[in-house]
């Protein structure tokens, strides 16, 4: 059954009109799951353990952000880390309450995942654009240490085009969810719902692009034997006390006057 026919039949069944117009004021005495933003009642235990796992993320990001100035990076994963958190707070209030839009809202915006419950099912995400910038800047910064004659395109090229895709498909949600949520016909609904699995499809395509130019890369370092710039062996010289691991040094990026510019 329909969530238009579930609603048509409490209707007739003469259940109290105010809670049916306005559902946000329900609550899970009142109300049958069907009227929720979602037709099940979020864990509190699973979604506390992942508010307090991106809690503890966005701290030790912080600190290892300020430690090594890696504050591209830092930025990227911060604002990742902190619409994650931010989601979360609303899945455990939703777990309280899962008739409140607002919550329902906030993470549906912020996480990707599809809700088969409601009037409508939503994809939506932003959380994850800010963590897939960090990795692709993490790329890049790669290049700048490992050579980028080796590389298929210029560092930048790497963020920038996969920046773009990440853009991309999110306007295409957003795009499919006004027409989803605004549509006066089951059909116009699926047409948003369409748009936005296509958002998602594409930002599946472009991450798996993403990923096979990274082997490309690595198997192009490891095939010619390529190794650490000069400039950065020449760093790990005259700074013994800089750290000297492969993170350490590729965080670093190119610029041995300043290891501290990221």
């Amino acid at each position: 059954m329909s969530f238009n026919e579930t609603v048509t039949e409490l209707y007739e069944s003469g259940f109290n009109q105010t809670l049916l117009n306005n559902t946000d004021l329900c609550t899970l005495e009142t109300c049958p799951l069907v009227l929720a933003s979602v037709d099940y009642v979020p864990s509190l235990g699973g979604n506390l353990f992942y508010l307090t796992f991106f809690a503890i993320l966005l701290l030790l990001q912080l600190a290892f952000g300020y430690q090594y100035r890696t504050w591209s990076f830092t930025g990227s994963m911060f604002g990742g880390l902190v619409l994650e958190i931010i989601g979360y707070v609303a899945r455990v209030q939703m777990h309280y309450n899962p008739f409140e839009s607002d919550p329902f809202l906030m993470y549906v915006v912020i996480h990707t995942f599809p809700f088969p419950g409601g009037p409508v099912e939503k994809i939506q995400r932003s959380a994850p654009c800010f963590i897939t910038a960090a990795i692709y800047l993490s790329l890049s910064r790669i290049i700048l240490v490992y050579g980028e004659s080796l590389a298929r395109f210029k560092p930048r090229t790497y963020t920038v085009i996969f920046i773009c895709c990440d853009v991309f498909s999110l306007v295409l949600q957003a795009i499919g969810g006004a027409l989803a949520d605004t549509a006066d016909t089951e059909s116009a609904q699926q047409t948003g719902i369409d748009i936005m699995i296509a958002g998602l499809s594409f930002q599946v395509v472009s991450l798996t692009v993403f990923m096979a130019l990274c082997a490309d890369y690595a198997w192009a370092v490891s095939r010619k034997g390529g190794g650490l710039k000069s400039s950065v062996r020449s760093l790990r010289t005259r700074l013994p006390g800089f750290p000297v691991g492969r993170f350490h040094l590729f965080v670093g990026g190119d610029s041995p006057p300043n290891p501290a510019r990221v």
